[in-house]
């Protein structure tokens, strides 16, 4: 497959200028949730190349392997190093998962299973912001415009860069760009820093609380069908 590379990131800075408004950003991790058991076992959520073997992978290999090749700007680090996260629970691509269509991104098998059967992960900006403080690595967090293995897609690097660019994707919410916008967390997502994992019913909630209990987590676990089921387009 062709190698998809990625445009010059918009940088800045390594203080830290947030703004309360950007700080408070959901983010959102889909999975299915035969997956919790590995990323319990492992204590987070990690990147392709940090060793994450997911038992149902809803990627496809011929994506695993384009962002395995697509650098971030400016660094060493290519995609497949990052924890790739929605900037909405309607995001475009999980939108395909759940209504079942069609998209070379998407593993076959995925295609094939309900929707009902995968969690949603939540975390905040605010709590990667300050879980990064004292990182040594020089962009353990990014945030895109787009698929981050297209070329034309833009990247924020840098909190200042980072900033930027979902100031500006929440702006401009209308576009639509924020439903295919991507924020990346270097090699692993701790799972301290889940604040809420999200479920279509009552049955995956208990299962999921079980294999929280098991394991000492005690993350919040809420039934929110609405996550679950296709984004009903207005017509004109």
């Amino acid at each position: 497959m062709t190698r998809r590379t990625a445009p010059g990131a918009v940088s800045g800075p390594t203080k830290l200028t947030h703004t309360g408004d950007v700080a408070e950003q959901r983010l959102y991790h889909v999975t299915h949730v035969d997956n919790l058991d590995s990323i319990i076992e492992s204590g987070g959520l990690l990147a392709d190349t940090a060793g994450a073997v997911p038992t149902i992978d809803v990627a496809s290999p011929e994506v695993r392997q384009v962002r395995r090749e697509t650098a971030v700007p400016g660094q060493t680090a290519t995609v497949a190093d990052y924890v790739p996260f929605y900037l909405s629970p309607d995001a475009n691509l999980w939108d395909t998962v759940r209504t079942r269509g069609i998209d070379p991104r998407i593993s076959t098998g995925a295609l094939t299973l309900a929707a009902r059967d995968f969690v949603v992960v939540v975390t905040v900006v605010k709590d990667i912001f300050a879980s990064c403080a004292d990182s040594t690595d020089a962009v353990p967090y990014s945030v895109t415009d787009g698929d981050a293995a297209l070329s034309i897609t833009r990247f924020g690097t840098g909190p200042t860069g980072t900033e930027k660019m979902l100031r500006s994707l929440r702006t401009e919410d209308g576009s639509g760009s924020i439903l295919n916008a991507e924020f990346l967390v270097k090699d692993a997502l701790p799972f301290e820093l889940v604040t809420l994992i999200g479920v279509c019913n009552e049955r995956v909630r208990d299962e999921v609380k079980a294999k929280l209990k098991r394991a000492g987590y005690r993350a919040r676990v809420a039934v929110y069908p609405p996550w679950f089921q296709a984004v009903e387009v207005e017509s004109a």
